[in-house]
């Protein structure tokens, strides 16, 4: 592209131009049929005759915007987007020696859809073939969304202006769909339906892809972690043919900063609603810093896009041998790492595929309940909707001797009216995990008990490469996921009394974590204590 533009300067400073070469350049994902984010401030980078002035106009307003081209022939130019409508718009550009003009062009809500392999996965393709994938084909007719796909590649060392795609706007119809992204198309026509405005969906993905290769050098550069492999790659500039020759790293999908290079850098001056995101599977096998690049990666493109967007994304589908425990699982490990991203980062929001796995096939096909989730939280937290959008989470714990209790913000239920499963008793002393009886005693209440004399530290439930956990809330939502001693609940303590009050008596007081405070602790010492919750005589106590 570089080599084009210095062919148009000397062939005007030859004055030879022709008008092949005439008309206004704009990035390759400026065409008929594409969705601009209604309201948005539009910062639109061309290149035209240089030293040119440059006009834009728009036919929702007619109203001409002049741009003055540089020596080298760069120029900006902004314009805000109307309100959404069905109404299709022509932008037009030129530079004195020729028009480029945009048609079909509408205003509406835009979705950049990204990650690996189960964002990619088409409708049907060679390797996709959603749930029903005929009957949805057949009945994708949808105008007023427009896809976008992004060409899956690494070639970019440096960070580049212009992506390549791989194929540009298309209204979704059945000869346009089956190629799209399965997941992407079905959130999209959630909104749609929902919203009835016009809906434009980015792909950009790249199956086999790690996190790592989704962020810039700069962003990447604050993970420690990734110093050393950062600084082999910086001893051959990160050029794709080099690192995979002398590093051997075959992949570019996986190499550091190359995806964000060449597929997120070019499409940041574009405005977007928000991100949807299914990545993880390629950073589970024992990745122990994901949260903190996730977090990273997130903080940093809403830096490069200028604004804090709404970033969506899917915890871990299960996969391999269905199991109700697994202390060691690198998946659930990795869903973990992917829910606490969720807790901390500011307008983010995760819908699980955690019950709708495969145990055979890593891209799982029920694409369309996956979308309905990721929908559910978009039209709740970015569009205002009355919708039940999370699945209930614990907010309290009471442990007990050989029980526990789990307290939830919502109403629960167990799936086909069966017992619960998946829940899994850590003992106090030996930090040891015990198979535990479950059972739902309230409406937000479970029961966890073991049979042998212990006291609980924590309860995991549905830790597993493929869990099988059964407890759900409204709207076919279930229960994500969860270790106790990683979260911040409420203590539901029990049998709480003013120490002072067993003034005479003689225990040991222990701390909650059972450590020895007092041994045969008597009046004089009662008065003494520090302020807290100590345990004495078996119970725990308020020293107030």
């Amino acid at each position: 592209m570089k080599a084009f533009y210095k062919m148009i300067v000397a062939a005007v400073a030859a004055g030879v131009f022709v008008n092949a070469y005439s008309k206004v350049i704009l990035p390759s994902f400026y065409a008929d049929n594409m969705v601009l984010q209604q309201k948005a401030l539009m910062t639109v980078k061309g290149k035209a005759i240089p030293n040119s002035t440059v006009k834009f106009k728009a036919s929702w307003d007619n109203k001409t915007i002049l741009a003055k081209a540089d020596a080298q022939g760069e120029f900006t130019i902004k314009f805000r987007v109307p309100a959404a409508s069905m109404k299709a718009y022509k932008l037009s550009f030129s530079d004195g020696n020729g028009e480029k003009v945009l048609s079909d062009v509408y205003s509406g809500e835009v979705w950049f859809c990204s990650g690996q392999s189960n964002m990619q996965m088409p409708v049907q393709g060679s390797w996709g073939l959603m749930n029903n994938y005929q009957e949805e084909i057949k009945n994708a007719n949808y105008p007023m969304i427009k896809l976008l796909s992004v060409a899956a590649s690494g070639k970019n060392n440096h960070p580049a202006d212009d992506t390549d795609l791989r194929s540009n706007w298309v209204a979704c119809s059945p000869s346009t769909i089956p190629d799209f992204s399965a997941l992407a198309y079905c959130f999209g026509r959630e909104l749609y339906k929902n919203l009835n405005i016009p809906i434009g969906l980015i792909q950009c993905a790249y199956g086999g892809s790690n996190a790592e290769a989704w962020v810039s050098l700069e962003t990447a550069r604050t993970i420690p972690a990734l110093k050393t492999q950062l600084d082999k790659c910086a001893q051959y500039d990160f050029h794709r043919d080099s690192v995979s020759k002398y590093l051997g790293m075959k992949n570019e999908f996986q190499v550091p900063t190359l995806l964000y290079n060449t597929m997120v850098h070019p499409m940041i001056n574009f405005p977007i609603r928000g991100v949807i995101w299914y990545q993880g599977e390629a950073n589970a096998w024992g990745s122990s810093y994901y949260t903190a690049l996730m977090d990273s990666l997130i903080s940093s493109w809403r830096k490069d896009w200028g604004y804090k967007f709404p970033f969506y994304t899917v915890q871990l589908a299960a996969y391999q041998t269905p199991a109700e425990f697994q202390e060691n699982s690198n998946w659930a490990a990795l869903r973990w790492d992917q829910w606490k991203t969720s807790q901390q980062m500011d307008s983010t929001g995760m819908a699980t595929a955690v019950d709708v796995g495969n145990a055979t096939d890593i891209h799982p096909k029920n694409k369309q309940e996956v979308g309905r989730r990721l929908a559910l939280i978009a039209l709740k937290n970015t569009y205002g909707f009355d919708v039940v959008a999370d699945a209930p989470k614990p907010v309290s714990y009471r442990f007990e001797y050989k029980k526990a209790y789990i307290t939830f913000d919502k109403k629960i239920h167990v799936r086909n009216d069966s017992v619960p499963v998946g829940f899994r008793f850590k003992d106090r002393s030996y930090k040891r995990f015990y198979a535990a009886t479950a059972k739902v005693v309230g409406d937000k209440t479970i029961e966890i008990s073991v049979s042998q004399p212990l006291r609980p530290s924590a309860i995991y439930y549905n830790w597993a490469d493929y869990p099988i956990g059964n407890i759900y809330g409204e709207n076919n939502l279930p229960v994500l996921p969860f270790r106790t001693d990683q979260m911040n609940l409420i203590d539901d303590l029990v049998g709480i009394d003013n120490v002072r009050t067993d003034a005479g008596k003689s225990n040991n007081v222990y701390t909650t974590d059972g450590v020895l405070i007092k041994s045969d602790a008597g009046e004089q010492d009662m008065e003494n204590l520090p302020k807290g919750i100590c345990v004495i005589g078996n119970k725990k106590k308020l020293v107030k």
